[in-house]
């Protein structure tokens, strides 16, 4: 039986600061980084981006895994190749939905990823979702929609194919959030870096494999090292900005998942959405109003709430006709 921990009491303690902290700085230069490779009108390669980056973490973790003297190739279960299938679609998605929509509505409509972990939730670990998270999980997406659109105003683009390409995004991390959640905690006689250690490894490096023939057939591989190539040193200073603190920002995310949940996880990354926001304000003036501020208001609020409100409802809660590793009887 898979042994979970009991998050009831933790609540906003040091560790889950620090964690934050460190998941909202990490993300949000991520982001940055990632907008600006976009900004670039004629970088149009998303599937070669998303291999890169796999590529990159893979390499990383296997590097970690012989240092800590673990078996490269050890490790591996078949969750691990469905965590990657969903990474894949995740990433590949949203990054082809920037070729689409600009980054803040890209960000405008994954701020509603809290609503898709929380069924994911319900659905994988049979959690049940009270009336008060929902209530709370609206103010959190109003919020961060609020605030999104009144910066979306100044810079307006939007297709039908970036929309969808968003919520395919969403619904693949939604989805593969609660997976990551399931590796973490499996029953296998490992710690809890051994496990983490063995998702992350074998999750890149499935969602590689899977990329490269994507790009093969899409013709993206040719494309991409030709711009690999020719592109300037600051295009290859955002791209290497966007893996190294994307990466950063993998462990302390992950940490979260194990120690509380996939939706703790979410909210967090929620409000760093906000920081983001708030950080292109910083580096790139442009009007601040009163709808920014109390929007950015509503959105913590949601924010802290939503965590409250999670520490207050017991986990682990299996439905009838659901064993607790989440498959179906």
């Amino acid at each position: 039986m898979t042994v979970k921990h009991d998050t009831s009491q933790k609540g906003f303690d040091m560790m889950f600061m620090y964690l934050a902290a460190q998941v909202i700085f990490m993300h949000t230069l991520s982001a940055n980084c990632h907008e600006r490779i976009f900004v670039n009108e004629g970088f149009k390669l998303p599937i070669f981006l998303t291999l890169i980056e796999f590529t990159s973490h893979a390499c990383v973790t296997g590097i970690k895994r012989v240092l800590h003297g673990s078996k490269l190739w050890g490790g591996f279960v078949p969750l691990h190749l469905t965590c990657a299938l969903c990474m894949l679609g995740t990433h590949g998605s949203s990054n082809a939905a920037l070729v689409h929509l600009n980054y803040t509505t890209n960000t405008l409509f994954k701020s509603s990823k809290v609503f898709f972990v929380m069924i994911g939730g319900w659905f994988v670990h049979g959690r049940r979702v009270s009336a008060l998270q929902w209530v709370a999980a609206a103010c959190l997406f109003t919020g961060l929609a609020v605030f999104g659109l009144a910066d979306r105003l100044s810079s307006p683009r939007f297709t039908v194919a970036g929309v969808l390409l968003t919520l395919l995004s969403l619904l693949g991390g939604s989805y593969s959030g609660n997976l990551q959640q399931k590796a973490a905690q499996l029953s296998d006689g490992k710690t809890k870096t051994e496990r983490k250690d063995d998702l992350l490894f074998w999750q890149y490096l499935f969602g590689a494999a899977f990329c490269l023939v994507l790009c093969a057939a899409t013709g993206e591989l040719p494309q991409g090292v030709e711009f690999l190539r020719t592109a300037d040193s600051t295009q290859l200073l955002n791209i290497a900005g966007f893996l190294a603190s994307g990466f950063a920002g993998i462990n302390p995310l992950l940490l979260l998942v194990q120690e509380y949940d996939a939706t703790s996880a979410t909210v967090v990354t929620s409000v760093r959405k906000v920081v983001t926001f708030t950080s292109s304000f910083l580096f790139f003036p442009k009007p601040f109003t009163m709808l920014h501020a109390l929007s950015a208001v509503l959105a913590m609020g949601g924010a802290y709430s939503l965590q409250k409100l999670r520490d207050a409802t017991p986990h682990g809660v299996t439905l009838v006709g659901q064993h607790e590793n989440g498959h179906g009887g």
